[in-house]
This record gives structure tokens, sequence and C-alpha cells, in this order.
């Protein structure tokens, strides 16, 4: 069920953003509402850059809780998976990488939230990076040890999907 919420609040905020109207209405009010920043510097130096609109932290934060959410339900979904009698060896080897590696994309998330209340570009998009290559590790087993056939690919999928999302507001703040 929180897979589906996240979901549908992804469409939400990016139809949102497509059209120009992201607001808080768009988002899950059951939740604490994120800090909002007003600049952001896109340099590890203490500078601020032009103040983009506060829409674009809020909405940075709001689309990397949703990765955090993705990665942790991937996590979740891998060990129910993992407890499968049926589920083989070389799969059971990928599920256990993917626990490991969602569990990465969680912290660099994390540190992304920690990196938009410094107002810190360089090291968000650094971060950010991190958690798209992090979950990249999940496929990639996949890939090589099952042939492609990877149960947690709508986690990793997610994760990027949101990632690539917010590099993509961060080019568009440079």
């Amino acid at each position: 069920m929180e897979l589906i919420k996240t979901r549908v609040l992804l469409t939400i905020a990016i139809s949102s953003l497509i059209l120009g109207t992201f607001t808080g209405e768009a988002t899950d009010t059951s939740a604490e509402a994120p800090t909002p920043v007003s600049s952001i510097s896109s340099s590890p130096s203490s500078s601020p850059a032009s103040s983009p609109s506060s829409e674009i932290p809020d909405s940075l934060e709001k689309f990397i809780t949703i990765g955090i959410n993705s990665a942790d339900e991937g996590i979740k979904q891998a060990q129910n998976l993992l407890e499968d009698s049926s589920t083989s060896s070389a799969v059971s080897v990928c599920l256990k990488q993917c626990v490991e590696n969602f569990g990465y994309a969680v912290d660099d998330l994390k540190k992304a939230l920690d990196d938009i209340a410094a107002n810190d570009n360089y090291l968000l998009s650094e971060d950010l990076a991190a958690a798209s290559s992090d979950v990249a590790g999940c496929e990639q087993c996949f890939e090589e040890m099952v042939g492609g056939n990877n149960p947690v690919a709508e986690f990793d999928k997610a994760v990027k999907f949101t990632t690539s999302h917010c590099l993509s507001m961060l080019d568009y703040t440079s």
C-alpha cells in the first residue's frame, strides 16, 4: 500500500512540476513538512548561488523523501523474498546485495537532505549520483548472476527515476 501511495505522490509531483503548479497540496500531508531552503550553493564553498525559487529546494526534499521510501520498500521486499524457501541461491545472493545497496542509497539520500539544508549543490549532486549508483549495483547483480530477472527492479527504477529528476532540477538551478 505504501508503494502505491509513493508512486501516486511521485506522479503528482512530476505532473505538477511539468505544469509549473507544484504546491504543498500535491504532497503527503501526513508526514512532517521539510524545512524550506531559500538558496542553494553550486559548489562546496559557502557562497550562495543566485536565489532559486524556494519551490526547487522544497521539491528536491519531497523527491528525495520519495526516493528514501522507495529504497526502504525495496529493502522490505528483498528481505521478504530472502525468507521465501523457494528463492534460489543465486537470487538470494543478489537479494542480499540489494538489501545492502538499498541501505547505502537510503544513507546517501539522507545525506542529500542534509546537503539541501546546508545549501550545497555540489555535495547534493554527489550524494544523488551515489544513491543512483548504489541501486545500479543491485540491478547489475541480477543481470550477471540470474540473467536479468530482478524481482526488486521496480524499486531500483524508482530510486534512479527520483535521483535523475533531482539532478535535472539541480541543472535547472545552475
